[in-house]
């Protein structure tokens, strides 16, 4: 496994860290795990390394493997499967407004590195345009044939005003091989969490996409023509409008090989402690000894209330990954109580109905 430290308190020792290791699930069930203060036996399969050759970033796990330029960054510089060629440098591999190309990023970073996962963070213009700019984070896992991307479209800095036009934003990767598209799905309704496209060709190759934000009208839109697979970021028909310092999100997920399953990917997995080990480490950081569902329960039978365990009156949700908000006003309320109460909501039944409202 991993340890990346996210939090420490002044001694240096860890309040939030991300354990990360590979699990590996059949669908729809479930395997307990238990953390033990004590040294890693098990060998992680197919790890990811990274390497520097120059400006240029090489992260592989064996299976898959990309590169992006550091100092002049244009997305992707490759993408190989199996040792195979699939995809090269595009003239602008990001591009909105009708300009894009290789740019000096703002920042770059490690986000996480290690031999379970590897996260680059890039934040950079795109082309010479003042806004919007953007960022992405790239995610290489070990033992898995996927690239999983979380892109933002931002409208923020100097030249961020309200209800900037952003004009066919995509993210693009030349084509080494020839790609056929085939039929393509999302999760259904009008504002559909989740789209995908298939290929058949050097590769199969899903693409899979979350939107977020506002104006989602169920367009997922990825196109393999002339010599290049363009993945539109818009969500809807004609210009996207962001107003000042909004941002607009895309997951994307690049998986290659067969046997790739929309089902599986709008559902990734989740783990889950006993909410009383939540409480008694203050985990939400809200103070020690917030209540499970079970000392809730407790406490109204030893009020004497009739029923208190009644299955009925039992918090009830059902796992829904097409949830969709296009919009979510924080300021409403005291910033992020909505997303807190749906966290806790999750953490004190297990239920993963609340953790899809999250």
């Amino acid at each position: 496994f991993q340890i990346s430290p996210m939090v420490s308190y002044p001694d240096g020792s860890f309040h939030w860290a991300l354990v990360s290791f590979p699990v590996k699930l059949p669908d729809k069930a479930k395997k307990t795990l238990t953390l033990k203060d004590a040294p890693g036996k098990a060998k992680v399969d197919k790890p990811v390394t990274v390497k520097e050759s120059g400006d240029v970033v090489e992260v592989s796990n064996g299976i898959v493997a990309f590169a992006v330029n550091k100092a002049n960054f244009n997305g992707f510089e490759w993408v190989k499967f199996n040792g195979k060629d699939l995809f090269k440098a595009a003239k602008a591999g990001i591009s909105a407004n009708g300009v894009g190309g290789p740019v000096k990023p703002i920042s770059f970073s490690m986000y996480y590195q290690g031999p379970v996962r590897t996260t680059i963070y890039v934040k950079a213009p795109i082309g010479d345009a003042k806004s919007p700019t953007h960022s992405m984070a790239i995610t290489l896992n070990a033992g898995e044939s996927a690239i999983h991307i979380a892109h933002h479209l931002r409208n923020g800095g100097k030249g961020a005003t309200d209800k900037f036009k952003v004009t066919e934003p995509k993210i693009s990767l030349g084509l080494a091989g020839a790609f056929t598209a085939g039929t393509a799905g999302n999760g259904g309704g009008k504002t559909p969490a989740f789209g995908w496209q298939p290929f058949t060709g050097a590769a199969d190759l899903m693409v899979f996409m979350r939107h977020g934000g506002r104006g989602n009208q169920g367009v997922y839109k990825v196109e393999a023509a002339g010599e290049e697979l363009a993945i539109s970021l818009n969500p809807g028909a004609g210009d996207m409008s962001l107003d000042q310092g909004e941002h607009k999100s895309t997951d994307i997920d690049l998986v290659f090989g067969a046997g790739a399953k929309p089902e599986a990917l709008s559902e990734p997995l989740h783990a889950r402690a006993d909410c009383a080990w939540y409480s008694e480490n203050d985990s939400m950081g809200v103070g020690k000894g917030f209540a499970s569902l079970e000392d809730e329960v407790l406490a109204y039978k030893n009020a004497g209330w009739a029923k208190a365990d009644d299955p009925k009156k039992m918090p009830s949700t059902q796992p829904n990954a097409n949830l969709y908000y296009g919009w979510f006003d924080a300021h409403q309320t005291s910033e992020c109580d909505h997303l807190q109460g749906m966290t806790f909501g999750y953490i004190r039944t297990g239920q993963r109905g609340f953790l899809d409202e999250a």
